[in-house]
C-alpha cells in the first residue's frame, strides 16, 4: 500500500505562532538548565570594574541591578507587536543576543573563552561596556536613565 504525503503551506499567522511557541520552549528550557542564583553585589562590582571605566562603575552596577537583579541567567524574550520584531535579552545587562552576537563573539575571543555565552557575567559586562561606547546609556532606555 502506498503512503500519501499531504503538504500544506502555513499562513504567516500560523508561522508566527509556531515561531513564538518554539522561542518560548527554547527560553523555558534554557532558563531551566542555566538558572543561577543572583550574584552578590560585591561580585557584580568586581566584574563591572573589569569592563567599565571607573567613572561609569556606579551607574553600570545600578543598570545591572535594574535589568537582571544581578541574575546572570536572566532572560527576557518574546515578540514586540508594536515594532514587529523578536527580541532575546540575556544576562546581567540584558544584552540583545540577536543584535550584539557579532560583538559578543569578538569579546569572547579576546577574553579567551571557547564559546560565546551571554549568561557569563564577565562576557556580558564586557559586551555591555562596548554597547555603552557605541550607543551610550540610551541602550538601556528604562534602567540607563
Amino acid at each position: 500500500m502506498a503512503s500519501v504525503v499531504v503538504r500544506r503551506v502555513l499562513s504567516m499567522s500560523e508561522l508566527r505562532w509556531l515561531a513564538l511557541a518554539l522561542l518560548a520552549l527554547t527560553v523555558a528550557f534554557g532558563a531551566a538548565v542555566a538558572r543561577a542564583e543572583p550574584l552578590p553585589e560585591a561580585e557584580v562590582v568586581a566584574v563591572v570594574r573589569q569592563a567599565f571605566p571607573p567613572r561609569e562603575l556606579a551607574r553600570a552596577v545600578t543598570v545591572a541591578r535594574c535589568e537582571s537583579t544581578f541574575d546572570p541567567a536572566a532572560v527576557s524574550a518574546g515578540y514586540d507587536r508594536r515594532l514587529g520584531v523578536w527580541y532575546d535579552h540575556r544576562g546581567l545587562f540584558q544584552i540583545e543576543a540577536n543584535v550584539w552576537h557579532w560583538l559578543a563573539e569578538n569579546i569572547a575571543r579576546a577574553l579567551r573563552h571557547s564559546v560565546v555565552d551571554l549568561f557569563d557575567a564577565e562576557t556580558n559586562a564586557h559586551v555591555a561596556a562596548a554597547v555603552l561606547r557605541i550607543q551610550g546609556w540610551s541602550a538601556w532606555p528604562w534602567c540607563g536613565r
